[in-house]
């Protein structure tokens, strides 16, 4: 499962981290993969996080 978090970014734009926990490696130490997702323009707070939340699921 993934985990979404919320960031600003310049100008007020907001933009979501969302990362993935890909296990550990042999070493023990954790392994994870990190993307961005930024929501088009003029989109409500809500349907952008249900567009993170979509894009999260499909990476």
């Amino acid at each position: 499962m993934a985990s979404i978090r919320k960031r600003g970014g310049k100008r007020g734009e907001v933009t979501y981290q969302i990362s993935v926990s890909m296990g550990y490696d042999a070493n023990g130490k954790h392994q994870r993969k990190f993307t961005t997702f930024t929501p088009p323009p003029n989109v409500t707070a809500g349907k952008a996080k249900k567009l993170a939340q979509e894009f999260a699921t499909l990476w």
